[in-house]
């Protein structure tokens, strides 16, 4: 019935994240393979008008990326891309939450075609996607912090491959505000302190302010 349908669904899917939890945990790669299958199984049992069906299409689509950096299969990775896509084509306007987490997990398949391809173009896609994922909230919101921390990571990528100073300076910017969005004391900030240490320490490499390395170092 529609009712077990989705009911199996939403087992399927906290079986998954439980899977992948496990794995981000243990670097088991059985694990991996299991939340990418009971991914399948969750997405296959939603239909195709719920709401739900984008959350779990980016989440299958990050277990796909994540096992193609591991295994290096490039089917794996085409998979993650039309998943993600789909993901983002489905998102709902009205819950920033759902849409963000699709494309972030579409920004994540874009950089990984850019360390596969070294194509600066698909790592500047990957920026203008997460860009649009920090879009998704207004200023203030702390909504804008997860997208932030990806964003700051393609920023800083960039840099490296280009050298490009306007990416670390939008680097430095972004890694700014995602501190100033997340509670003190929080897993969250201490991510975004960390990352804003990096941004700083690139800044000192660049330009050889002592100042930068100071601060960089009391993170």
């Amino acid at each position: 019935s529609p009712w077990k349908r989705k009911d199996a669904g939403r087992r399927w899917a906290m079986f998954g994240r439980y899977a992948f939890e496990k794995y981000r945990e243990t670097r088991h790669e059985p694990d991996l393979h299991a939340a990418v299958d009971a991914g399948r199984k969750a997405v296959a049992a939603t239909p195709s008008g719920s709401a739900a069906r984008a959350p779990r299409l980016a989440t299958l689509s990050t277990c796909l990326c994540l096992r193609y950096m591991l295994t290096q299969k490039r089917a794996d990775l085409d998979e993650a891309e039309r998943l993600a896509a789909e993901a983002v084509a489905r998102a709902p306007v009205h819950n920033p939450d759902d849409r963000a987490s699709c494309l972030i997990a579409l920004a994540e398949v874009q950089s990984a075609r850019f360390e596969r391809s070294g194509q600066v173009r698909e790592l500047e896609e990957a920026l203008e996607t997460d860009r649009r994922a920090v879009a998704c909230y207004p200023p203030g919101n702390p909504g804008r912090a997860g997208a932030g921390v990806e964003l700051a990571m393609h920023l800083v990528r960039l840099y490296e491959v280009t050298g490009t100073a306007a990416a670390l300076d939008e680097a430095r910017a972004v890694t700014a505000e995602t501190v100033a969005l997340t509670d003190e004391g929080s897993a969250e900030h201490h991510v975004a302190l960390a990352f804003q240490a990096m941004v700083r320490w690139r800044v000192y490499e660049r330009t050889g302010q002592p100042e930068s390395l100071q601060t960089a170092a009391e993170e």
